[in-house]
């Protein structure tokens, strides 16, 4: 019974896998993030992998928004964001999804402005907001822990 279970659940990280690369397509920003040597589909595996837990709904949608992609983002930005700090150790792929967490985030921050969402907020969109704010802030932080990372090796090689 397990084996048929674990299958599942590797068919529900696939399809959500297939449905983050069909929507990430239609972004030239992000396409224009694959031009390394880690493709899109080995980034959506992992962002699935990550983020999945057993009876989580996103896995059973059949389309995305900006704020379906970046709540599954999230997820796995944290994860990520916890290994940078404490070992430093990240792949061109985790790297990627931080980066794609941030634009993501910026893009929801920047249309989260109108007027009627300034009026009216449910409990998603406030926690939407506080997900966003928290991406945005440890980026930035990541972005400063980078550039002390890269003034200790030069100062190294002094």
């Amino acid at each position: 019974m397990g084996v048929i279970k674990a299958f599942g659940q590797q068919h529900a990280k696939a399809e959500c896998a297939y449905l983050l690369q069909g929507y990430l397509s239609q972004d030239i920003e992000v396409c224009e993030l694959f031009t390394g040597a880690t493709n899109m589909t080995t980034v959506v595996n992992l962002v699935a992998a990550l983020s999945y837990r057993e009876g989580d709904e996103r896995f059973t949608l059949t389309s995305l928004d900006d704020a379906l992609l970046f709540d599954l983002l999230f997820d796995s930005f944290h994860l990520l964001f916890i290994k940078e700090v404490q070992h430093g150790t990240l792949n061109q792929a985790e790297h990627l999804i931080l980066r794609l967490a941030q634009h993501y985030a910026a893009k929801l921050e920047s249309g989260s402005v109108t007027e009627e969402k300034k009026q009216v907020q449910s409990e998603g969109d406030i926690e939407l907001g506080n997900k966003i704010k928290q991406v945005l802030i440890a980026s930035s932080q990541l972005d400063h822990l980078y550039l002390q990372r890269r003034e200790q090796q030069s100062n190294m090689g002094r």
